[in-house]
């Protein structure tokens, strides 16, 4: 993770794992570090300087016949006031390995300190920050 940035979560979360059962949305492998909760959870990147825009490459677990999971992914701004707020089901198939979607917050200015990854058993692939147009770094 960058140096700009830190990590708080829920417990059962873990920051480096290598693998994780999605259910009905497949599997995330080892070989690909990520960021995975517990059960149910939220994990909360902050970066060092307001930014941009904030992304994120997520997937979480799922039961094909329990329908309306999804994750919630927030932009929080320097007084910890919630931005901007996505909520967004991902659907992946069971056999697949390290799929995913693409979930990003943008707005026009520097607004944004922090952004969190909120669902059921959901895992965090990779994460993006933009300060301004010309300053970009992966957390």
């Amino acid at each position: 993770m960058a140096a700009d940035a830190s990590f708080t979560s829920d417990a059962g979360s873990e920051l480096g794992a290598d693998m994780r059962d999605l259910g009905d949305n497949g599997t995330r492998r080892a070989g690909n570090h990520f960021a995975a909760s517990g059960f149910i959870g939220e994990q909360r990147f902050t970066f060092s300087g307001l930014s941009v825009a904030a992304s994120a490459f997520v997937n979480h677990f799922a039961v094909d016949a329990l329908s309306g999971w999804a994750v919630v992914v927030s932009a929080y701004g320097d007084n910890n006031q919630i931005v901007e707020t996505r909520t967004m089901t991902v659907d992946t198939a069971f056999d697949n390995y390290n799929e995913g979607s693409l979930m990003a917050i943008p707005r026009g200015q520097a607004y944004i300190r922090s952004s969190s990854v909120k669902s059921v058993g959901v895992v965090v692939a990779s994460r993006t920050i933009i300060r301004s147009s010309m300053e970009q770094f992966s957390v």
